[in-house]
């Protein structure tokens, strides 16, 4: 008894249990959302729908691409376009990482499971962190850190696994909130944060932005507020910030790649201005205010628990008004400024108010059109905001309920809150039993070798060429990838202009009838003039595949074969 008590009374003191206990919940809580099955890299049937299969297309593809540059570079698919690992939103530095280890690397391999469940982990482990900041209590940390991972914002991504990396943000709002004691320490910091610019521009562009906005705003806090960084030194730390952000978007196919970056649809997804408190459906509890048809990327909500504490800790604040509230801290105006502004431009224009348009800004962006269109998706911009309202609801509800007992209990029950409000609502029921009809492989093993290119006809290319079958274009995606081969076909954030060009010249030729005899077409039986001269076609595991009539090889007897 007297051992357990010396390692309980260890663990109380050590500044680490409360952020692993939230790492725990983190992962714990993702396991009951998504399944633990999802962890497992040799799992990858549940990957193969939506986004999800965009993604880890992305990386097999990658996968067996020649090294090049930019790494980014996959001409693998949408060939002869090609397209960037980046703009597969399949997380560039992972899909490098695992690479390097891909000859001992199983042909189904997956990262995105554990990618997932590092986010929701380590949003745990940063959100105790904060908590830190008021509470040296161990239950007190965790209880905090819990409440970021149980953020309805975060459970939102959960279909978008790239952005789930939401840690990033809370860590670099630690950065900027916690007091350095000595110019070695600041300058530490800053490298830390020059590295996580680093790592979320590998990650996804908006995070970057998100990120590389933190970053400055701790540059000035330790600039004008501390005093503790000169402006020399501040113009080289800035320097090495858009460096860090920039380069990685080079490397990976970001920018300099001709890619079409959606201008036209700049302002439609957007955030509301009641979007802090919209549960947009995801509730147990309330009903949704409206929202515009594209409004679903600003998604905001705080969720009831997080408004009760925030009720309680102003009201905490009122009663002891002049006492034991001191004022707010000047180290966080300019993580509080950058927010404020993240948010004016995650209204976008026209601003609306439950779903309806309430002001024009146009005048405001067309001068920055060029700069501003990219990030089409300007909604997203909201974390910022959502995540410094938490961070203050929760540092003000510890500061004014400073007993241990009271501080838990009260984040105790807000945590309860949250969880059976949004993580019902949320949870995606049997996500790692998703059916997927994986293709018969056997059947196309005597293509191996003999064929470089997988043509689909009609080409398929969302955003740019005729869209008809998702599934499809998975399935036979996934065939391409295990017989080495290239397709024309395929779903990817961003397209190259030259794509829609090559949907049409791809289009003319195979209705020309002159079939490359290095390549396998996919007919759709729906598709017009299919029927060449010159062909050799037949049924091959429920697609009609064709060849030139010319090929001799297994796989063009195969098709004779079945056509009888």
């Amino acid at each position: 008894m007297s051992r357990l008590q010396t390692l309980w009374d260890r663990a109380r003191r050590s500044r680490w249990t409360g952020p692993l206990l939230a790492t725990a919940f983190g992962l714990i809580w993702y396991c009951a959302l998504v399944g633990p099955g999802t962890l497992w890299p040799l799992h990858i049937d549940w990957l193969m729908s939506g986004d999800w299969s965009a993604h880890l297309l992305g990386w097999l593809f990658f996968r067996i691409e020649q090294w090049q540059l930019p790494l980014g570079a996959l001409s693998g698919l949408l060939h002869p376009t090609g397209t960037s690992v980046g703009y597969t939103d399949s997380m560039p530095w992972l899909a490098v990482l695992f690479k390097l280890a891909s000859p001992a690397l199983p042909p189904d391999f997956q990262y995105v499971g554990l990618h997932l469940g590092a986010c929701f982990a380590l949003q745990g482990f940063f959100g105790a962190r904060i908590a830190a900041l008021q509470s040296d209590r161990p239950l007190v940390q965790a209880l905090g850190g819990s409440l970021f991972v149980a953020t309805p914002v975060l459970l939102d991504r959960l279909g978008h696994d790239s952005l789930c990396a939401h840690w990033m943000l809370l860590a670099l709002a630690l950065f900027n909130l916690r007091p350095y004691a000595s110019q070695a320490e600041r300058r530490k910091t800053l490298g830390w944060t020059v590295g996580m610019v680093v790592l979320a521009a590998g990650i996804h562009p908006y995070l970057a932005v998100m990120a590389l906005a933190l970053a400055l705003a701790l540059l000035v806090r330790l600039s004008v507020i501390d005093r503790g960084t000169g402006w020399m030194e501040a113009a080289l730390w800035t320097f090495a910030l858009g460096l860090g952000a920039l380069a990685p978007w080079y490397l990976f196919g970001y920018i300099g790649s001709g890619t079409a970056l959606g201008v036209s649809e700049f302002g439609l997804r957007s955030a509301d201005l009641l979007t802090l408190i919209n549960p947009a459906g995801r509730s147990r509890l309330f009903p949704a205010f409206h929202t515009g048809p594209l409004q679903a990327e600003g998604y905001g909500y705080l969720g009831s628990g997080v408004v009760l504490l925030t009720v309680e800790a102003l009201a905490g604040v009122a009663a002891r008004w002049g006492k034991a509230v001191p004022r707010a801290w000047a180290r966080a105006i300019p993580l509080a400024a950058v927010s404020l502004l993240a948010a004016g431009f995650a209204l976008a224009t026209p601003i609306t108010l439950d779903g309806e348009p309430i002001l024009e800004l146009d005048w405001l962006y067309l001068p920055l059109e060029s700069v501003v269109a990219p990030f089409r998706s300007t909604g997203r911009f909201i974390w910022l905001l959502h995540y410094l309202w938490i961070t203050a609801a929760v540092l003000l509800a510890i500061r004014v309920f400073g007993r241990e007992r009271l501080a838990a209990a009260l984040l105790g029950l807000v945590l309860a809150t949250q969880v059976v409000e949004v993580g019902l609502a949320h949870q995606a029921a049997a996500l790692e039993q998703r059916p997927w009809r994986r293709p018969n492989l056997a059947v196309w093993e005597p293509a191996r070798g003999g064929y470089r290119h997988l043509a689909l006809y009609p080409p398929q290319v969302f955003g740019a060429c005729a869209w008809i079958d998702h599934d499809e274009v998975i399935r036979l995606s996934y065939v391409a990838y295990r017989l080495g081969l290239t397709i024309n076909s395929g779903y990817v954030a961003r397209v190259k202009e030259p794509a829609r060009v090559g949907c049409l010249a791809s289009t003319k030729e195979l209705m020309s009838g002159l079939l490359r005899p290095d390549t396998i077409y996919v007919v759709d039986p729906r598709a017009e003039h299919w029927s060449w001269r010159g062909a050799r076609c037949g049924a091959v595991d429920g697609v009609i595949a064709c060849v030139s009539r010319a090929n001799r090889d297994p796989f063009a007897a195969l098709l004779a074969h079945s056509r009888g």
